[in-house]
């Protein structure tokens, strides 16, 4: 009877371990990271999209008064992490590979937009003095 009853203990301990992995594996990975400016300080109020190599699957997060984002529940594979911010060109980084379990990470360093370029040309007006002498 004894020998019964750790018998179905153990199965039932065996049940919940497989359900808790399950369930682990099944939440997939996820994509964590700090968004900063050129010259280091932290973003807040950016814009996250995780997108999946084939384009089909994202996911979005903004980041915290810290900067920091996290872009949970994803399946395992390879993701583009794109950023986008105001006063801030989009910036993008490829390949961010996520495991099941895992927490890939992603820090963003944002870019400063591209401006057009203006040049001026200041003339210079040279006044020639041609006396005859």
């Amino acid at each position: 009877m004894v020998y019964r009853k750790i018998l179905l203990a153990a199965c039932a301990l065996s049940i919940i371990c497989f359900m808790c992995v399950l369930a682990v594996v099944a939440a997939g990975g996820e994509i964590a990271g700090t968004v900063t400016d050129p010259m280091g300080a932290v973003v807040s109020g950016a814009q996250i999209t995780a997108t999946d190599a084939g384009g089909q699957k994202n996911a979005n997060a903004t980041t915290d008064s810290q900067g920091r984002y996290k872009v949970s529940g994803l399946p395992a594979g390879t993701y583009v992490v794109a950023v986008t911010a105001q006063g801030f060109a989009e910036t993008r980084q490829e390949d961010v590979h996520v495991e099941d379990g895992k927490t890939a990470t992603a820090n963003v360093q944002m870019r400063l937009p591209a401006t057009a370029s203006a040049s001026a040309t200041t003339g210079t007006k040279i006044l020639s003095d041609k006396r005859e002498y």
